[in-house]
Protein backbone atom coordinates (compact mmCIF):
# COMPACT_ATOMS: atom_id res chain seq x y z
CA UNK A 1 0.00 0.00 0.00
CA UNK A 2 1.21 3.50 -0.79
CA UNK A 3 0.89 5.95 2.11
CA UNK A 4 0.51 9.68 1.63
CA UNK A 5 2.17 10.16 5.01
CA UNK A 6 4.21 7.95 7.30
CA UNK A 7 4.55 9.38 10.83
CA UNK A 8 7.47 8.09 12.90
CA UNK A 9 8.28 8.41 16.59
CA UNK A 10 11.92 7.34 16.99
CA UNK A 11 13.39 5.51 19.93
CA UNK A 12 16.04 7.61 21.64
CA UNK A 13 18.56 4.82 20.96
CA UNK A 14 19.20 2.90 17.78
CA UNK A 15 19.36 -0.54 19.38
CA UNK A 16 17.03 -0.31 22.39
CA UNK A 17 13.64 1.20 23.27
CA UNK A 18 14.03 4.53 25.05
CA UNK A 19 11.52 7.37 25.51
CA UNK A 20 8.61 5.42 24.05
CA UNK A 21 5.84 7.86 25.00
CA UNK A 22 4.98 10.02 21.99
CA UNK A 23 4.39 13.78 21.90
CA UNK A 24 0.67 14.47 22.07
CA UNK A 25 0.86 16.65 18.96
CA UNK A 26 1.72 13.63 16.85
CA UNK A 27 -1.74 12.21 17.59
CA UNK A 28 -3.56 15.44 16.74
CA UNK A 29 -1.57 15.90 13.52
CA UNK A 30 -2.37 12.33 12.50
CA UNK A 31 -6.05 13.03 13.04
CA UNK A 32 -6.01 16.22 10.98
CA UNK A 33 -5.12 14.14 7.91
CA UNK A 34 -8.62 12.71 7.43
CA UNK A 35 -8.47 12.62 3.64
CA UNK A 36 -5.13 10.86 3.33
CA UNK A 37 -3.72 7.39 3.79
CA UNK A 38 -1.62 7.70 6.93
CA UNK A 39 0.18 5.26 9.21
CA UNK A 40 2.12 6.03 12.38
CA UNK A 41 4.82 3.85 13.89
CA UNK A 42 6.46 4.05 17.30
CA UNK A 43 9.94 2.56 16.81
CA UNK A 44 10.58 2.01 20.52
CA UNK A 45 7.28 0.16 20.94
CA UNK A 46 8.09 -2.06 17.95
CA UNK A 47 11.46 -2.86 19.53
CA UNK A 48 9.67 -3.91 22.73
CA UNK A 49 7.24 -6.14 20.85
CA UNK A 50 9.90 -7.72 18.65
CA UNK A 51 13.54 -7.82 19.76
CA UNK A 52 14.50 -8.45 16.12
CA UNK A 53 12.58 -5.43 14.82
CA UNK A 54 14.50 -3.76 12.01
CA UNK A 55 13.42 -0.27 11.00
CA UNK A 56 14.99 -0.65 7.55
CA UNK A 57 12.95 -3.78 6.88
CA UNK A 58 9.80 -2.04 8.14
CA UNK A 59 10.34 0.93 5.81
CA UNK A 60 11.07 -1.37 2.88
CA UNK A 61 7.64 -2.92 3.39
CA UNK A 62 5.92 0.45 3.00
CA UNK A 63 5.62 2.85 0.10
CA UNK A 64 5.38 6.47 1.20
CA UNK A 65 5.42 9.91 -0.37
CA UNK A 66 5.99 11.97 2.77
CA UNK A 67 7.51 11.25 6.17
CA UNK A 68 6.91 13.18 9.39
CA UNK A 69 9.38 12.57 12.22
CA UNK A 70 8.98 14.05 15.68
CA UNK A 71 11.98 15.64 17.36
CA UNK A 72 10.19 17.04 20.37
CA UNK A 73 12.55 15.96 23.15
CA UNK A 74 16.27 16.50 22.63
CA UNK A 75 16.85 12.89 23.65
CA UNK A 76 15.91 11.99 20.04
CA UNK A 77 18.38 14.39 18.39
CA UNK A 78 20.50 11.61 16.89
CA UNK A 79 17.92 8.95 16.05
CA UNK A 80 15.42 11.34 14.43
CA UNK A 81 18.04 12.42 11.91
CA UNK A 82 19.25 8.85 11.42
CA UNK A 83 15.72 7.78 10.47
CA UNK A 84 15.41 10.77 8.13
CA UNK A 85 18.60 9.74 6.35
CA UNK A 86 17.43 6.14 6.16
CA UNK A 87 14.09 7.17 4.62
CA UNK A 88 15.92 9.26 2.00
CA UNK A 89 18.32 6.41 1.22
CA UNK A 90 15.42 3.99 0.67
CA UNK A 91 13.19 6.47 -1.14
CA UNK A 92 15.19 9.45 -2.51
CA UNK A 93 12.01 11.12 -3.81
CA UNK A 94 10.18 11.18 -0.48
CA UNK A 95 9.56 14.48 1.29
CA UNK A 96 10.71 14.60 4.91
CA UNK A 97 9.48 16.98 7.58
CA UNK A 98 10.60 17.31 11.18
CA UNK A 99 8.61 18.80 14.06
CA UNK A 100 8.51 19.25 17.82
CA UNK A 101 10.07 21.63 20.34
CA UNK A 102 13.71 20.67 19.78
CA UNK A 103 13.33 20.69 16.00
CA UNK A 104 11.63 24.08 16.25
CA UNK A 105 14.22 25.61 18.55
CA UNK A 106 17.18 24.54 16.40
CA UNK A 107 15.39 24.62 13.03
CA UNK A 108 17.92 26.67 11.07
CA UNK A 109 20.92 24.79 12.46
CA UNK A 110 19.29 21.42 11.71
CA UNK A 111 18.61 22.38 8.08
CA UNK A 112 22.25 23.43 7.73
CA UNK A 113 23.41 20.23 9.44
CA UNK A 114 21.21 17.65 7.69
CA UNK A 115 20.38 17.81 3.98
CA UNK A 116 17.89 14.95 4.29
CA UNK A 117 15.35 17.16 6.06
CA UNK A 118 13.23 19.06 3.54
CA UNK A 119 11.25 21.26 5.94
CA UNK A 120 10.81 21.84 9.66
CA UNK A 121 7.41 22.63 11.13
CA UNK A 122 8.37 25.16 13.78
CA UNK A 123 5.81 25.46 16.56
CA UNK A 124 2.30 24.02 16.31
CA UNK A 125 1.85 21.71 13.34
CA UNK A 126 -1.86 20.95 12.90
CA UNK A 127 -2.43 23.72 10.34
CA UNK A 128 0.85 23.35 8.47
CA UNK A 129 0.99 19.60 7.83
CA UNK A 130 -2.29 19.29 5.87
CA UNK A 131 -1.22 22.26 3.73
CA UNK A 132 2.09 20.54 3.00
CA UNK A 133 0.18 17.47 1.82
CA UNK A 134 -1.88 19.74 -0.41
CA UNK A 135 1.41 21.01 -1.92
CA UNK A 136 0.67 24.60 -0.96
CA UNK A 137 3.55 27.04 -1.51
CA UNK A 138 5.84 27.09 1.52
CA UNK A 139 5.64 30.86 1.82
CA UNK A 140 1.87 30.60 2.35
CA UNK A 141 2.09 28.04 5.16
CA UNK A 142 2.54 29.23 8.76
CA UNK A 143 5.17 27.82 11.11
CA UNK A 144 7.66 26.60 8.47
CA UNK A 145 11.44 26.80 8.21
CA UNK A 146 12.77 25.71 4.82
CA UNK A 147 15.45 26.20 2.19
CA UNK A 148 15.00 28.30 -0.95
CA UNK A 149 17.80 28.98 -3.42
CA UNK A 150 20.46 28.15 -0.87
CA UNK A 151 18.94 30.38 1.81
CA UNK A 152 16.94 29.38 4.88
CA UNK A 153 13.58 31.09 5.21
CA UNK A 154 10.94 31.17 7.94
CA UNK A 155 7.22 31.91 7.71
CA UNK A 156 5.06 33.57 10.33
CA UNK A 157 4.74 31.81 13.69
CA UNK A 158 1.04 31.36 14.31
CA UNK A 159 -0.36 29.36 17.27
CA UNK A 160 -3.86 27.99 16.95
CA UNK A 161 -6.53 30.24 18.46
CA UNK A 162 -8.54 27.24 19.66
CA UNK A 163 -7.62 23.62 20.35
CA UNK A 164 -11.22 22.42 20.59
CA UNK A 165 -11.57 20.98 17.10
CA UNK A 166 -8.47 18.79 17.44
CA UNK A 167 -8.69 15.07 18.19
CA UNK A 168 -6.05 13.96 20.72
CA UNK A 169 -7.50 10.53 21.51
CA UNK A 170 -7.99 8.56 18.27
CA UNK A 171 -4.92 6.39 17.81
CA UNK A 172 -6.10 3.52 15.62
CA UNK A 173 -3.80 4.56 12.78
CA UNK A 174 -0.83 3.90 15.07
CA UNK A 175 0.79 0.53 14.42
CA UNK A 176 0.01 -1.73 17.42
CA UNK A 177 -2.02 1.01 19.10
CA UNK A 178 -3.47 -1.36 21.71
CA UNK A 179 0.02 -2.18 22.97
CA UNK A 180 0.93 1.51 23.14
CA UNK A 181 -1.58 1.88 25.97
CA UNK A 182 0.63 -0.42 28.08
CA UNK A 183 3.77 1.73 27.73
CA UNK A 184 5.71 3.79 30.23
CA UNK A 185 8.54 6.12 29.18
CA UNK A 186 11.09 3.35 28.77
CA UNK A 187 9.15 0.09 28.72
CA UNK A 188 6.19 -1.82 27.39
CA UNK A 189 4.54 -4.20 29.85
CA UNK A 190 2.73 -6.88 27.87
CA UNK A 191 0.82 -8.27 30.86
CA UNK A 192 -0.01 -4.96 32.51
CA UNK A 193 -3.72 -5.01 33.29
CA UNK A 194 -4.29 -1.25 33.07
CA UNK A 195 -4.08 1.14 30.15
CA UNK A 196 -3.00 4.76 30.47
CA UNK A 197 -2.83 7.64 28.02
CA UNK A 198 -1.39 11.15 27.96
CA UNK A 199 -4.12 13.57 26.86
CA UNK A 200 -3.62 17.16 25.74
CA UNK A 201 -5.76 19.40 27.95
CA UNK A 202 -4.13 22.68 26.89
CA UNK A 203 -1.04 24.37 25.55
CA UNK A 204 1.31 27.02 26.87
CA UNK A 205 2.35 27.97 30.39
CA UNK A 206 2.24 30.92 32.77
CA UNK A 207 5.29 29.90 34.82
CA UNK A 208 9.00 30.15 34.10
CA UNK A 209 10.52 27.28 36.04
CA UNK A 210 14.29 27.34 35.62
CA UNK A 211 14.76 23.92 34.01
CA UNK A 212 11.69 23.66 31.75
CA UNK A 213 11.96 23.81 27.96
CA UNK A 214 8.18 24.30 27.88
CA UNK A 215 8.21 27.30 30.22
CA UNK A 216 6.27 30.48 29.45
CA UNK A 217 9.21 32.21 27.77
CA UNK A 218 10.03 29.10 25.69
CA UNK A 219 6.41 28.71 24.57
CA UNK A 220 6.34 32.30 23.35
CA UNK A 221 9.69 31.98 21.56
CA UNK A 222 8.99 28.62 19.92
CA UNK A 223 5.23 28.66 19.33
CA UNK A 224 4.26 32.31 19.68
CA UNK A 225 1.85 31.28 22.44
CA UNK A 226 1.43 33.55 25.47
CA UNK A 227 0.09 32.10 28.72
CA UNK A 228 -2.04 28.95 28.90
CA UNK A 229 -4.82 28.00 26.49
CA UNK A 230 -7.03 25.30 27.96
CA UNK A 231 -9.24 23.16 25.78
CA UNK A 232 -12.95 23.51 26.48
CA UNK A 233 -14.65 21.16 28.91
CA UNK A 234 -16.74 19.73 26.05
CA UNK A 235 -13.62 18.93 24.02
CA UNK A 236 -12.02 17.16 27.00
CA UNK A 237 -15.19 15.18 27.67
CA UNK A 238 -15.32 14.03 24.05
CA UNK A 239 -11.77 12.67 24.28
CA UNK A 240 -12.33 11.11 27.71
CA UNK A 241 -15.38 9.28 26.35
CA UNK A 242 -13.32 7.97 23.45
CA UNK A 243 -10.51 6.85 25.77
CA UNK A 244 -12.90 5.12 28.13
CA UNK A 245 -14.34 3.24 25.15
CA UNK A 246 -10.79 2.07 24.37
CA UNK A 247 -10.53 0.68 27.90
CA UNK A 248 -8.17 3.32 29.28
CA UNK A 249 -7.98 3.16 33.08
CA UNK A 250 -5.79 6.21 33.76
CA UNK A 251 -5.74 9.50 31.88
CA UNK A 252 -2.65 11.70 32.24
CA UNK A 253 -3.51 15.35 31.50
CA UNK A 254 -0.81 17.41 29.81
CA UNK A 255 -1.73 20.46 31.91
CA UNK A 256 -2.60 21.03 35.54
CA UNK A 257 -6.36 21.44 35.24
CA UNK A 258 -6.59 23.06 38.68
CA UNK A 259 -5.01 26.14 37.06
CA UNK A 260 -7.97 26.54 34.70
CA UNK A 261 -10.02 27.88 37.59
CA UNK A 262 -12.73 26.54 39.87
CA UNK A 263 -15.59 27.13 37.41
CA UNK A 264 -13.74 25.07 34.78
CA UNK A 265 -12.81 22.07 36.89
CA UNK A 266 -16.14 21.90 38.66
CA UNK A 267 -17.89 21.83 35.28
CA UNK A 268 -15.46 19.17 34.02
CA UNK A 269 -15.98 16.90 37.02
CA UNK A 270 -19.76 17.39 36.91
CA UNK A 271 -19.88 16.41 33.24
CA UNK A 272 -17.67 13.38 33.89
CA UNK A 273 -20.23 12.16 36.42
CA UNK A 274 -23.16 12.94 34.10
CA UNK A 275 -21.56 11.08 31.18
CA UNK A 276 -20.52 8.22 33.48
CA UNK A 277 -16.83 8.69 32.78
CA UNK A 278 -15.03 7.03 35.67
CA UNK A 279 -11.32 6.41 35.46
CA UNK A 280 -8.12 7.22 37.31
CA UNK A 281 -6.01 10.29 36.70
CA UNK A 282 -2.28 10.84 36.94
CA UNK A 283 -2.10 14.61 37.47
CA UNK A 284 1.16 16.51 37.65
CA UNK A 285 0.30 19.72 39.49
CA UNK A 286 2.47 22.75 38.77
CA UNK A 287 1.97 24.43 42.14
CA UNK A 288 -0.02 23.24 45.15
CA UNK A 289 -3.76 22.95 44.39
CA UNK A 290 -6.48 23.85 46.87
CA UNK A 291 -8.00 21.18 49.10
CA UNK A 292 -11.43 21.69 47.52
CA UNK A 293 -9.92 20.75 44.15
CA UNK A 294 -8.40 17.58 45.63
CA UNK A 295 -11.74 16.65 47.20
CA UNK A 296 -13.64 17.18 43.93
CA UNK A 297 -11.02 15.17 42.02
CA UNK A 298 -11.32 12.26 44.45
CA UNK A 299 -15.08 12.21 43.94
CA UNK A 300 -14.93 12.38 40.13
CA UNK A 301 -12.08 9.92 39.49
CA UNK A 302 -11.32 6.43 40.73
CA UNK A 303 -9.07 7.19 43.73
CA UNK A 304 -7.37 3.79 43.52
CA UNK A 305 -5.93 4.79 40.15
CA UNK A 306 -5.50 8.51 40.83
CA UNK A 307 -2.15 10.08 41.70
CA UNK A 308 -1.21 13.66 42.48
CA UNK A 309 2.41 14.21 41.42
CA UNK A 310 4.03 17.31 42.95
CA UNK A 311 7.31 18.76 41.71
CA UNK A 312 9.03 19.68 44.97
CA UNK A 313 12.48 19.92 43.34
CA UNK A 314 14.28 20.52 46.63
CA UNK A 315 13.75 20.15 50.35
CA UNK A 316 15.08 23.71 50.63
CA UNK A 317 12.23 26.22 50.33
CA UNK A 318 14.66 28.90 49.13
CA UNK A 319 16.09 26.73 46.35
CA UNK A 320 12.59 25.59 45.36
CA UNK A 321 11.33 29.17 45.12
CA UNK A 322 14.30 30.32 43.01
CA UNK A 323 13.53 27.54 40.53
CA UNK A 324 9.84 28.35 40.12
CA UNK A 325 7.83 26.48 42.78
CA UNK A 326 6.12 28.76 45.29
CA UNK A 327 5.00 26.77 48.33
CA UNK A 328 6.38 25.84 51.72
CA UNK A 329 7.25 22.42 53.10
CA UNK A 330 4.53 22.73 55.73
CA UNK A 331 1.90 23.53 53.09
CA UNK A 332 3.01 20.45 51.17
CA UNK A 333 2.80 18.18 54.22
CA UNK A 334 -0.68 19.50 55.02
CA UNK A 335 -1.90 18.87 51.48
CA UNK A 336 -0.30 15.41 51.41
CA UNK A 337 -2.13 14.43 54.58
CA UNK A 338 -5.39 15.53 52.98
CA UNK A 339 -4.63 13.55 49.78
CA UNK A 340 -4.10 10.44 51.91
CA UNK A 341 -7.31 11.12 53.85
CA UNK A 342 -9.34 11.03 50.61
CA UNK A 343 -7.59 7.74 49.65
CA UNK A 344 -5.65 9.05 46.66
CA UNK A 345 -2.03 8.37 45.79
CA UNK A 346 0.70 10.98 45.82
CA UNK A 347 4.15 11.07 44.24
CA UNK A 348 6.77 13.68 45.22
CA UNK A 349 9.44 14.58 42.69
CA UNK A 350 12.90 15.90 43.61
CA UNK A 351 15.83 16.81 41.37
CA UNK A 352 19.59 16.99 41.61
CA UNK A 353 21.71 19.64 39.92
CA UNK A 354 19.27 22.48 40.54
CA UNK A 355 20.51 26.03 40.08
CA UNK A 356 21.41 27.52 43.50
CA UNK A 357 21.57 24.04 45.09
CA UNK A 358 24.64 23.33 47.25
CA UNK A 359 25.77 20.17 49.04
CA UNK A 360 24.41 21.76 52.23
CA UNK A 361 20.95 22.56 50.85
CA UNK A 362 20.75 19.09 49.33
CA UNK A 363 20.81 17.71 52.85
CA UNK A 364 17.36 19.28 53.21
CA UNK A 365 16.20 17.21 50.24
CA UNK A 366 17.50 14.07 51.92
CA UNK A 367 15.75 15.01 55.17
CA UNK A 368 12.45 15.72 53.42
CA UNK A 369 12.63 12.49 51.39
CA UNK A 370 13.25 10.52 54.59
CA UNK A 371 10.32 12.21 56.31
CA UNK A 372 8.00 11.41 53.42
CA UNK A 373 8.99 7.75 53.42
CA UNK A 374 8.78 7.34 57.20
CA UNK A 375 5.71 9.45 58.07
CA UNK A 376 3.63 9.37 54.86
CA UNK A 377 2.71 6.82 52.21
CA UNK A 378 3.79 7.99 48.74
CA UNK A 379 3.02 5.48 45.99
CA UNK A 380 6.41 6.35 44.53
CA UNK A 381 9.12 8.95 45.06
CA UNK A 382 11.18 10.44 42.25
CA UNK A 383 14.61 12.00 42.13
CA UNK A 384 16.39 12.66 38.84
CA UNK A 385 19.33 14.76 37.69
CA UNK A 386 18.26 17.69 35.56
CA UNK A 387 19.13 17.81 31.87
CA UNK A 388 19.71 21.16 30.18
CA UNK A 389 16.59 21.77 28.10
CA UNK A 390 16.96 24.06 25.06
CA UNK A 391 14.81 27.15 25.55
CA UNK A 392 14.55 26.76 29.32
CA UNK A 393 15.24 29.90 31.40
CA UNK A 394 18.55 28.46 32.62
CA UNK A 395 19.57 27.69 29.03
CA UNK A 396 18.62 31.16 27.81
CA UNK A 397 20.09 33.07 30.75
CA UNK A 398 22.78 30.92 32.37
CA UNK A 399 24.39 33.79 34.28
CA UNK A 400 21.15 34.57 36.12
CA UNK A 401 20.92 30.95 37.25
CA UNK A 402 24.62 30.65 38.01
CA UNK A 403 25.19 27.75 35.64
CA UNK A 404 27.85 26.99 33.04
CA UNK A 405 26.38 25.66 29.78
CA UNK A 406 28.31 22.86 28.14
CA UNK A 407 25.63 22.20 25.52
CA UNK A 408 25.27 25.26 23.32
CA UNK A 409 24.12 23.99 19.92
CA UNK A 410 22.04 21.30 18.29
CA UNK A 411 25.18 19.39 17.37
CA UNK A 412 26.07 19.23 21.07
CA UNK A 413 22.80 17.39 21.74
CA UNK A 414 23.20 15.29 18.61
CA UNK A 415 26.70 14.20 19.66
CA UNK A 416 25.50 13.36 23.17
CA UNK A 417 22.68 11.18 21.87
CA UNK A 418 24.98 9.53 19.33
CA UNK A 419 27.47 8.63 22.07
CA UNK A 420 24.71 7.26 24.26
CA UNK A 421 23.37 5.18 21.39
CA UNK A 422 26.87 3.81 20.77
CA UNK A 423 27.48 3.13 24.49
CA UNK A 424 30.29 5.69 24.58
CA UNK A 425 30.77 7.88 27.69
CA UNK A 426 28.94 11.20 27.46
CA UNK A 427 27.97 14.20 29.58
CA UNK A 428 24.43 13.42 30.81
CA UNK A 429 23.51 16.90 32.11
CA UNK A 430 24.99 19.35 29.59
CA UNK A 431 25.82 21.93 32.26
CA UNK A 432 27.20 22.43 35.73
CA UNK A 433 26.47 25.04 38.37
CA UNK A 434 28.77 27.38 40.26
CA UNK A 435 28.25 25.14 43.29
CA UNK A 436 28.09 21.67 41.72
CA UNK A 437 30.22 20.23 38.93
CA UNK A 438 28.90 17.38 36.78
CA UNK A 439 30.50 14.70 38.93
CA UNK A 440 29.00 16.19 42.10
CA UNK A 441 25.54 16.38 40.52
CA UNK A 442 25.61 12.69 39.71
CA UNK A 443 27.18 12.01 43.11
CA UNK A 444 24.28 13.66 44.95
CA UNK A 445 21.91 11.55 42.86
CA UNK A 446 23.76 8.40 43.95
CA UNK A 447 23.70 9.60 47.57
CA UNK A 448 19.92 10.07 47.43
CA UNK A 449 19.43 6.59 45.95
CA UNK A 450 21.69 5.01 48.59
CA UNK A 451 19.96 6.72 51.51
CA UNK A 452 16.48 5.91 50.24
CA UNK A 453 17.39 2.25 49.74
CA UNK A 454 18.39 2.09 53.40
CA UNK A 455 14.96 3.38 54.40
CA UNK A 456 13.06 0.82 52.35
CA UNK A 457 15.35 -2.08 53.20
CA UNK A 458 13.17 -5.16 53.06
CA UNK A 459 10.51 -3.22 51.17
CA UNK A 460 9.88 -2.65 47.50
CA UNK A 461 12.33 -0.65 45.44
CA UNK A 462 9.43 0.08 43.11
CA UNK A 463 8.93 3.10 45.38
CA UNK A 464 12.13 4.65 44.03
CA UNK A 465 12.17 6.15 40.56
CA UNK A 466 15.21 7.78 39.06
CA UNK A 467 16.78 8.15 35.63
Amino acid sequence: MNYDMLLIHPSAATSSPQFIVMPMGLVSVMNELHDYTVEAVNVGLEMCLNTNFDVTQFLNQHQFDMVGIDLHWHEHAYTALEIASLCKALNPDCFIMLGGFTASYFAEEILQFCNDIDVIVSGEAEEAVPLLLQHEEFSRIPNLVYRENGRIKKTITNPLASLDDLDFSTIKRLHHWEEYLKCSIHAHMRRRFWYDFWLCTGRGCEYNCSYCGGASSAQEKICGRKGITFRSVDAIIKDLTSLQDLGVHIVCPSHDISLAGEKYWRELFALMKKEEIYMGMYLEVWQLPQRKFIKALSEACDPRFTTIAVTLLSGSESVRRKNGKYFSNEDYYTLTKFVEDVKMNHAPYFATGLPFETPETFKETLTMSEKLLSEYNPCTIFCTPLRLDPGSPMYENPEAYQIIKRYQTFTDYYDKCKKRSENVPYDPTGYCTEFLDGRTIMGTQSLWETEMRKLISGGSEDLLHFM
